[in-house]
């Protein structure tokens, strides 16, 4: 009995020991943590304990840097060291004085006056931060709780459009506040300023390159921003632009904290020089359809593929007639949007430098004696997708050839740059082989 309860005790020690280790070796309490409580007076339901989709006020407010769709950790008002979390709550609105949350799991019970844990929001530059959380909450109130957005924070400028050191250090202060908010924002990085040449200037060129940017790097909220300065006061502007080229603009006023900070805004960095608009480049996409006997399949082949042992689509398909397969539902898109072809399979765009993506797919449609009596379409689309860089000078032209046949390559993609020196030029696709046909141009 004695040796049973000697190894008992060293299995709560070591289990102890590893509970404890887990708690300091999780990030989520290396942080430093904001507490607060579930508010007594404001319970939203008429009831003592709360459940999954129940909705509380909070003591959590403004003053603590709290976003719409910020996740709140609960415990108990014993734990004060965060040791046993009960569940976890998200933001749904957000007030001066409280908020309001929403019960999303819970282990336990829970209740009015247990303890609410947050991270708190970090920053350098204790004059900007009020400026930089009324943007973040901005953006988080413009979408419901659960939407993450992406994020793109572009160049601040001064009044005459160059870029300062004080440019750079509130510019670096922004993506440091909004990326502690990775459950709500994800901070579009990786894009060189000297590619993305754009200035808060109102403009039909300046919109329609945001429009294609957008659409491009896939980005929900844009953000940019002016600054001058009067006597001995800063005022600073944002110019948020969202997916749909809505614009918003905050203006707020900043007292320096010293002369240093006076001087950054003098310091220019980057001089502004107007940016070069490189003409758009021509895209010609031409489509073959092929069109084909069923001579050399038999019947029983075809119904076999597309039936796949499935038997009451197999005696379905055994009392039709067909003598003709043809790409049915055809389907080529760029960027997301669909191309219409011309009489000739013909179509003309522009394309701006950059990624853009082309997709295709069709589906074998079978006929008798003619593409008019269309008798059944397969249910197993042909795709492929593939990922164009444009980069250079000169015409784009891409091919696509559908072939319904099995033993061939079903969608054949050609692309092709033509120089003015040099005539036409066939360039490389690579191939990448997975589930569904994946090629990369590069000029």
């Amino acid at each position: 009995m004695k040796n049973i309860l000697n190894k008992a005790k060293k299995i709560f020690i070591v289990t102890s020991s590893l509970i404890s280790l887990l708690f300091i070796l999780n990030p989520l309490y290396a942080k430093e943590f904001i507490r607060g409580t579930i508010l007594p007076s404001g319970l939203l339901q008429d009831r003592i304990n709360f459940t999954p989709g129940d909705r509380a006020f909070i003591s959590f407010n403004t003053k603590d840097g709290v976003i719409k769709g910020d996740i709140v950790t609960i415990a108990s008002k014993e734990d004060r060291g965060l040791e046993y979390p009960l569940g976890r709550c998200a933001v749904v609105k957000v007030g001066a004085e409280s908020s309001i949350c929403e019960v999303i799991d819970s282990r336990k019970e829970i209740t009015y006056g247990d303890a609410l844990y947050i991270p708190k929001l970090a920053y350098r530059e204790e004059n900007l931060f009020p400026v930089i959380y009324s943007l973040l909450y901005n953006i988080a109130e413009s979408v419901p709780p659960h939407k993450k957005q992406t994020v793109y924070i572009h160049d601040i400028f001064d009044k005459t459009l160059n870029i300062t050191r004080y440019s750079l250090k509130t510019k670096k202060e922004m993506e440091e506040v909004f990326s502690q908010k990775q459950n709500k924002i994800l901070l579009r990085e990786g894009l060189l300023s000297r590619d993305v040449r754009f200035f808060p200037i109102d403009s039909f060129e300046n919109l329609i390159f945001l429009k294609n940017f957008m659409e491009r790097e896939r980005i929900d909220v844009f953000i940019t921003g002016l600054y001058s300065h009067e006597k001995d006061v800063i005022y600073l502007t944002f110019h948020k632009y969202d997916n749909r080229l809505s614009k918003e603009v905050l203006t707020f006023q900043i007292k320096p904290k010293d002369l240093r900070e006076w001087e950054d805004t003098k310091e220019i960095i980057l001089p502004y020089k107007k940016a070069e608009r490189l003409e758009p480049i021509k895209c010609r996409v031409s489509l073959i359809e092929k069109t084909d006997s069923i001579i050399k399949y038999s019947k029983e082949e075809i119904i076999r593929f597309e039936t796949q042992g499935n038997m009451f689509r197999e005696t379905e398909l055994k009392t039709k007639e067909f003598n003709i397969i043809a790409p049915a539902e055809v389907l080529v898109t760029l960027n997301g949007e669909p191309l219409s072809f011309d009489k000739t399979g013909l179509f003309v765009t522009n394309l701006n430098r950059g990624s853009h993506k082309l997709s295709v797919s069709f589906k074998r449609g079978y006929y008798f004696n003619t593409k008019g009596a269309l008798i059944f379409v397969s249910d197993k689309p042909v795709e492929k997708d593939m990922v164009l860089l444009v980069r250079k000078d000169g015409d784009i032209h891409i091919k696509i050839e559908l072939t319904p046949e099995f033993d061939k390559n079903p969608i054949d993609v050609t692309v092709w740059k033509e120089h003015t020196e040099m005539g036409s030029q066939i360039l490389p696709v690579k191939e990448t082989k997975t589930e569904k046909m994946i090629e990369t141009y590069i000029d």
